[in-house]
């Protein structure tokens, strides 16, 4: 039997969690779970508790770590069980009874596979979630090897299988990324050791994220933790292209669009950001490149 384990975090989740855990432990192949909770002040602690004889490992950080840090500290817990794959499953998502199943499935039926991901649907079910839509749609290819999977270079880490022999490769994520951005660099990490990373077609899952808006300052944020991503991934042989489209031209299309002035030139400003960091980028992308594990 395989041994998988689903990784979530928390942080002021009670809106979500309840229905997130509900479904995990509804899935129809045998998983144990582990929630990191990083210093949650809202109803959290007592949902966990109300799951208590469950198979659940609880670790309470006392802080926010940010996604990254909380995940490994999950993630090596279940290394150190003998993991055989994990499940990165965010707060706000929710599985299918064979979600997971299928896409254990199809991991050892094709073990060019390192990072899997269903199709990501809204809370109810009713539409695709639209960001995953875009991927979906424009930025996905057919697998070679598979009728059932789709080949991307990124996918939201909301809902993710991976191959824990791959990551113990490839490295955990990496403490550069504080907040955003962990994700892309993860999978950048694979794609450099050739390790694929797919959606399958067949499989559904649910991501509740429709009524929450991020603000224009987040949103650069974002794009930034983006931008060191593709600085680090020696993959990028345009880093020049990468700094034109963050620093010149996204912020000629966010004015056009109607970002406030103020927040295009906090964009712009985040160059200085990058200067302080310039050592730790150029060390991060030669350890990529070298492909030490993290």
């Amino acid at each position: 039997m395989k041994i998988i384990y689903i990784i979530i975090v928390t942080y002021n989740g009670e809106k979500w969690l309840k229905k997130c855990l509900e479904s995990s432990f509804c899935s129809d192949i045998p998983v144990k779970i582990v929630i990191i909770d990083n210093g949650s002040t809202d109803n959290t602690l007592k949902i966990v508790e109300s799951f208590s004889g469950k198979r659940i490992h609880f670790i309470q950080t006392g802080e926010n770590l940010g996604f990254g840090k909380a995940n490994n500290l999950g993630i090596n817990y279940a290394l150190e069980q003998g993991a055989e794959f994990v499940y990165l499953l965010n707060q706000d998502a929710y599985l299918d009874a064979n979600t997971i199943s299928g896409l254990v499935k199809i991991m050892e039926s094709d073990y060019s596979y390192g990072i899997l991901s269903p199709m990501q649907y809204n809370g109810d079910g009713s539409r695709l979630d639209k960001n995953f839509e875009d991927i979906y749609t424009k930025r996905s290819t057919k697998s070679p090897t598979s009728s059932d999977v789709l080949n991307v270079k990124f996918v939201m880490a909301a809902h993710w299988l991976i191959r824990c022999s791959m990551l113990q490769m490839v490295g955990l994520f990496d403490p550069l990324f504080s907040h955003y951005g962990e994700d892309n660099d993860l999978i950048n990490r694979f794609l450099y050791r050739n390790y694929l990373v797919g959606i399958s077609v067949n499989y559904k899952a649910y991501h509740d994220r429709d009524d929450r808006k991020i603000d224009e300052k987040k949103q650069i944020d974002v794009a930034f933790q983006g931008l060191i991503a593709q600085l680090t991934n020696p993959g990028n042989k345009n880093i020049l292209l990468s700094l034109f489209s963050f620093f010149c031209k996204s912020p000629i299309i966010y004015l056009i669009k109607g970002m406030k002035i103020e927040n295009c030139k906090y964009q712009f400003l985040k160059i200085f950001t990058l200067f302080k960091l310039r050592k730790k980028i150029l060390y991060t992308r030669r350890k990529n490149k070298l492909a030490i594990p993290i």
